[in-house]
């Protein structure tokens, strides 16, 4: 169903939306992507693969779907260059570091203050190294053109089998039937250290393959792992924490400027330095803080880069989850959050190739996130590695990224009460400017590509259209596109896409202008309506229902 208003002029306030997915509670659920012809071509694919390169099928399917829960994304790259259903990586870090270099560019009017990374630069750079290139040495490992593993799915698969073998051989270890053999081989293939994410990674993996998984791609493969209970664990590893949540930090208080150059001068009290890292147990965060210093020595009160509090029980409720993309390499974004000149933090930042999360501030301190001071006092911010958008035309985050934070958001929303709702857990683009001049210059991350569907159905509070009653002036409508193929609204500079929003209309027309002077421009959020957001109806034409909605 579409989302619209009718052919009337609409009320001050009023906008018309339009989409082809339901996005009110009369319309009835998106259609589920069905099975293709041809659906079982990827399933033998995997088969062909394992056979030929001997390693286990089920190791195959199960770090594919960890890794893009099977998807090709059509060649496209993720936000962190990954490719294709194995996620290999071909990324230039020098095109990287200068476009952070160069700054935000002709975005910049929509964006305003932007990124703490760009605003960090051009001390801030992608560091190079063997997790940037595995599609380069996979294509080399097969003696096939790397063009051909970014773009075939049966090229991808070989070429991260020949990966693993080398990996298994480069150790000293024989190939094996057992999946569990695999475990080093495939914390290797995640580009992290073994204690510092790639095992993390590796036990992700082996519990698919106990579990198993099942789904129709959004190109309708059906693609089976059957479950193998029976599978053990691999042993623990030297140095591996037991108990990561409990990690203490091995940096220095957060209320001590000594490590940013301050002189070992003392800053105000700080209650809650970094002692212990606040993550669900089991997934392996640490704990680096973000920069608490003095910035001006004739100011004794410039200390940056968070303020200092003790949410709640100060009083400072906890009610809301942000989701945030850096739009800077992992390590460069800490990097900046460690510089107090950069002014800027956030609670948490997820690694994307291995789901790894680094803990910046104590929750029960102020990150400064969100460009609007009321929402920094009663949110915890999270940022989500990602960097090549636009220069590279990314068009999907890691699954990785995804499991970890919303593991994370659900250990946060049941520790502080927070609704597990799309009004509760927002994206950067949600904030309100604090006053009506700051809107234009509000951030629009997480981005269009952000699966906002999925991240609520790992966070168990799936996005629903409504539960099939009329939709009524005066009554609410929730925006729910699917995220596939059916719901691809023209983006400038960018492929065709799965995107996780509808256009907002003047009119009920699809060719009438967009709201607010909004643009099809990725930036410009004046015009976007995102999926799990909620609306008043002000009036109702056929397929279109007009909202209420403030630009």
């Amino acid at each position: 169903m579409a989302v619209s208003a009718a052919g009337l002029a609409l009320p001050a306030g009023a906008a018309a939306a339009r989409g082809s997915a339901d996005a009110a509670p009369a319309a009835a659920a998106a259609a589920p992507v069905t099975a293709a012809a041809g659906s079982g071509v990827l399933q033998r694919r995997f088969a062909d693969a394992a056979a030929e390169f001997g390693v286990p099928r089920s190791v195959l399917l199960a770090l594919s779907y960890q890794q893009t829960r099977w998807e090709s994304h059509h060649g496209e790259p993720s936000t962190t260059g990954n490719y294709n259903v194995m996620g290999l990586t071909r990324v230039d870090p020098a095109a990287v570091t200068r476009a952070l270099a160069a700054g935000p560019g002709p975005e910049a009017d929509l964006r305003g203050d932007d990124s703490p990374v760009r605003r960090a630069a051009p001390g801030v750079r992608v560091e190079d190294g063997p997790a940037l290139h595995t599609l380069e040495r996979a294509a080399e490992l097969l003696h096939e053109p790397a063009e051909r593993l970014r773009t075939e799915p049966l090229q991808s698969i070989r070429g991260a089998a020949a990966l693993l073998v080398a990996y298994q051989r480069e150790a000293g270890r024989p190939l094996s039937g057992d999946p569990a053999a695999w475990f080093a081989a495939v914390s290797r293939f995640s580009g992290s250290p073994a204690g510092q994410g790639g095992d993390d990674f590796a036990d992700r993996v082996l519990g698919t393959v106990r579990a198993g998984a099942s789904r129709v791609t959004s190109d309708g493969q059906v693609v089976t792992l059957s479950a193998a209970p029976a599978v053990a664990a691999a042993p623990p590893v030297a140095g591996r924490p037991a108990e990561p949540s409990a990690a203490p930090s091995t940096g220095p208080s957060a209320g001590t400027s000594t490590e940013q150059g301050g002189a070992g001068r003392k800053g105000p009290s700080n209650e809650n330095a970094p002692g212990r890292v606040e993550c669900p147990a089991g997934l392996g965060c640490d704990f680096r803080p973000a920069a608490y210093a003095l910035t001006n020595a004739s100011d004794p009160s410039s200390f940056g880069n968070y303020s200092v509090a003790d949410r709640p029980a100060d009083g400072q409720r906890i009610d809301r989850i942000v989701v945030h993309d850096t739009e800077g390499g992992f390590e460069g974004s800490i990097a900046a959050f460690r510089q107090p000149a950069t002014q800027a933090s956030a609670h948490y930042i997820v690694r994307s190739s291995d789901g790894h999360v680094t803990q910046l501030v104590s929750t029960g301190n102020v990150a400064w996130h969100a460009g609007n001071k009321t929402v920094n006092m009663h949110s915890i911010g999270i940022e989500h590695e990602g960097y090549a958008f636009p220069a590279d035309k990314a068009t999907w985050y890691s699954e990785q990224l995804y499991r970890s934070s919303a593991s994370l958001t659900r250990y946060l929303a049941d520790r502080f009460g927070v609704p597990l709702d799309r009004q509760h857990v927002i994206g950067h683009d949600d904030v309100p400017g604090p006053r009506q001049q700051d809107v234009p210059g509000m951030h629009w991350d997480p981005g269009t590509f952000w699966d906002w569907n999925h991240y609520m159905d790992l966070v168990g509070a799936p996005v629903r259209a409504g539960t099939g009653g009329p939709v009524v002036v005066g009554g609410t409508v929730t925006i729910a596109p699917a995220f596939d193929s059916g719901n691809t609204p023209p983006v400038d500079g960018a492929p065709a896409r799965p995107e996780n929003f509808v256009y907002l209309r003047t009119a009920p027309s699809a060719t009438a202008p967009l709201i607010g002077g909004g643009t099809t421009r990725a930036s410009d959020w004046r015009a976007k309506a995102v999926a799990g957001t909620g609306y008043v109806v002000a009036d109702r034409r056929g397929d279109w229902t007009a909202i209420w909605y403030g630009v």
